[in-house]
């Protein structure tokens, strides 16, 4: 197993004198919360770097410890285990991470639990990779979706004080799908079946090219290997809610941004608005807008990172076109409208 540096991190295998950092990393509460909820003693520690230090020495292989490269400070481990403490998974490869709470929220875990992912799928016969969590563990549940692992099953262990493990997977097809560069482009007519096969929704599809046929608008597809991983429509034409239409006259609207769940969380709706956007102040407008229904709080804090803010008219009801046993339906919502001068 490699011993790997990412841009923050130096990944490496333990040292006897590792002892006393990590005593007092594991020491907080919060590092061992789930499943343990409480720190670790000396004692354990030193225990569970012994273990991992036979596990080096007779597999060539454990969890990395992880520095900073800046520093060289031991702020945890990442790496590659084998959950055998959970048979109904095995045989398995399970990416885990432990970092002091001081180190949160930097994204530290993501780039350590990528390059973990990267040397996992390195090894050959290894075709899928799972992280296992406590249901309550959100801040474990949102890097593992960032690193694209999926809900895969719930498992009860009765012996755990929280008896319920949450199993996600991450197929070796998915990852490899993941590192593919996406492009950015216009669609046109003969991008539609490839936009219905990976996005659904043939009648708004359809509907928008013949309005982009008619300089009414312009549809954005996302591409990653060959696929569509997304898609995002600039409308030009006056908006069809009358609130707007009152409030923002000639202000191009931002519709039906979507992005494939394999492919969310890698910047690739960020470039679509922003293209959206471009084409939108290349034909002179000076604001945009969007509308985001009131539960999809992901949605608008991306959009409020973007420069987006919402209007001081309220919600707004609206509509669009969707596939109903193959007949066009139209849904009916209420959005916030959120604008960003441009």
């Amino acid at each position: 197993m490699a011993e790997v540096e990412t841009a923050r991190l130096r990944l490496r295998r333990w040292r006897a004198d590792d002892l006393d950092p990590l005593a007092r990393v594991f020491a907080d509460p919060a590092v061992w919360w789930f499943p343990l909820r409480r720190g670790l003693d000396r004692a354990e520690t030193e225990r569970f770097l012994r273990r991992d230090l036979r596990r080096w020495d007779s597999d060539g292989e454990g969890y990395w410890a992880a520095e900073l490269k800046e520093t060289g400070e031991l702020i945890g481990y990442v790496g590659l285990g084998v959950p055998d403490w959970l048979p109904p998974v095995m045989p398995a490869v399970d990416v885990a991470w432990r970092l002091h709470p001081s180190f949160w929220g930097l994204g530290l875990a993501s780039e350590g639990g990528a390059a973990a992912i990267a040397e996992g799928f390195g090894r050959p016969g290894v075709d899928r990779l799972l992280c296992l969590h406590e249901p309550a563990n959100t801040a474990s549940v949102k890097v593992a979706d960032r690193l694209g692992f999926r809900f895969d099953r719930r498992i009860v262990v009765p012996e755990l004080a929280e008896p319920v493990v949450v199993v996600r997977v991450l197929t070796r097809e998915g990852w490899l799908a993941r590192q593919a560069p996406a492009t950015v482009r216009p669609a046109c007519g003969a991008d539609v079946e490839a936009l219905v096969a990976a996005m659904g929704g043939r009648v708004f599809f359809e509907d928008r090219l013949w309005r982009q046929d008619r300089d009414l608008g312009l549809l954005f597809l996302a591409e990653s290997g060959g696929t569509v991983v997304g898609d995002v429509y600039l409308s030009l034409e006056p908006a069809g809610e009358a609130p707007i239409a009152t409030r923002l006259p000639g202000v191009p609207g931002l519709v039906h941004l979507e992005v494939a769940e394999s492919h969310r969380r890698l910047g690739i709706a960020t470039r679509l608005i922003s293209a959206a956007e471009s084409e939108a102040r290349r034909r002179g407008a000076a604001a945009v807008y969007l509308g985001v229904e009131p539960a999809n709080e992901g949605a608008r804090r991306l959009y409020e990172r973007l420069g987006y803010r919402e209007w001081d008219h309220g919600l707004v009801p609206t509509g669009w076109l969707v596939d109903r046993d193959g007949r066009p339906f139209e849904y009916r919502t209420t959005v916030h409208v959120l604008v960003k001068d441009l």
